[in-house]
């Protein structure tokens, strides 16, 4: 068998034991950000020559560590956060109102909020005026269209959709109450938006 150095094998110095038993798992390093593995079996050259690296010192092994478990506040704190992006994506993906006299799909990105925005004032200042009417974008049977909507329409039309956006940030905060009083991991982690 040849015998080549650890440093041919392309591992750094410092080596990190991959079990308790060696023998059985063999060993991992990394060797430019990248994990390599030397097992006894698969690889039995090259864990012969670790081995031997490890016996006359040319290399180090340094006691398996696990990685830590996060703490309870690191979980609270990615599961408000993934709770944040459910809620968002719940808020701009749409909404129904039954405005036009049957249920109808309205888009909520940030663009149609604004525009919704700004068709409700314009509604409201003109209320009174006969005739007044505004488009705003809505499918209805799988039909998109800039559809006319009365001053009255439009009132209605934001008033679901104040709803639908206030329905969707209480059940955000409701579940930010939960993770807030988790009081393990496992409880955060029972924690969803789909809930």
């Amino acid at each position: 068998m040849m015998k080549i150095s650890f440093a041919q094998m392309g591992f750094l110095p410092n080596v990190t034991e991959s079990s308790a038993t060696p023998n059985a798992d063999g060993y991992v390093g990394t060797l430019g950000g990248y994990p390599y593995h030397i097992h006894p079996t698969q690889t039995p050259d090259s864990f012969a020559a670790l081995v031997s690296a490890i016996a006359d010192g040319s290399a180090i092994v340094a006691k398996y560590q696990p990685p830590a478990a996060p703490s309870l506040e690191t979980v609270k704190a990615d599961r408000v956060a993934e709770l944040a992006a459910a809620c968002q994506m719940q808020i701009v993906g749409g909404f129904t109102s039954p405005a036009l006299g049957t249920a109808t799909a309205y888009p909520s990105l940030s663009t149609d909020q604004l525009n919704l925005q700004s068709a409700v004032q314009a509604a409201a200042w003109n209320a009174g005026e006969a005739g007044w009417t505004t488009p705003l974008w809505c499918e209805q049977g799988g039909t998109w269209a800039f559809a006319e909507h009365t001053a009255a329409q439009v009132q209605a039309v934001n008033v679901d959709w104040v709803t639908y956006r206030r329905a969707a940030q209480q059940k955000y905060a409701d579940l930010i109450q939960l993770v807030n009083e988790a009081a393990t991991v496992e409880a955060v982690n029972a924690i969803n938006a789909a809930a």
